[in-house]
């Protein structure tokens, strides 16, 4: 078996870090997070800019590694109610959306594999894939504040589309 971990911003979806494992542990689940927090550049950051971790309640996010690793970071860490996967609904859509992408092998005969798949998938999902819970917008663009932007050259094009309708008739 090989697990995939993904590091989701839960404001924008984008997937921020992930990688693949032959097992879950709380080093991996520490070792996501430091590629997140590089990969996003928080290091530089004031602390309260900083984020908070929301996991389900999985022994490796309740080990004590992990809980000395957040404290030692400062990051708050928020944990969903047992047996409740509803509490963290944006992993639950997130990894349906995996299961259920038209390319999904279902199986992957190694790591590599795996890895060679989720690069392509991952950039896809980012600046590609549109989400309907985010205005049709992808989560890089959602990430990186062009949100405002877009929706109002969106409603310039519908209005100026409206206009164009009324005059030819």
């Amino acid at each position: 078996f090989l697990y995939l971990y993904s590091l989701i911003d839960h404001f924008s979806r984008k997937v921020v870090a992930w990688c693949i494992g032959p097992a879950f542990t709380s080093d991996q689940w520490q070792a996501l997070w430091d590629l997140g927090l590089l990969n996003e550049g928080i290091l530089d950051k004031p602390r309260a800019e900083w984020p908070v971790s929301l996991s389900d309640r999985g022994a490796q996010m309740r080990s004590h590694s992990t809980r000395r690793y957040f404290t030692r970071l400062g990051i708050r860490q928020l944990h969903s109610r047992p047996r409740t996967p509803n509490d963290n609904p944006r992993i639950e859509a997130h990894f349906g959306t995996i299961k259920t992408h038209p390319v999904y092998p279902g199986f992957f005969v190694d790591q590599a594999a795996a890895e060679a798949y989720f690069t392509s998938f991952y950039a896809w999902y980012n600046t590609v894939h549109l989400l309907t819970t985010l205005d049709l917008l992808t989560p890089e663009q959602l990430h990186t504040g062009q949100r405002p932007v877009l929706l109002a050259a969106r409603t310039a094009q519908a209005t100026q589309a409206q206009q164009a309708r009324r005059t030819a008739c």
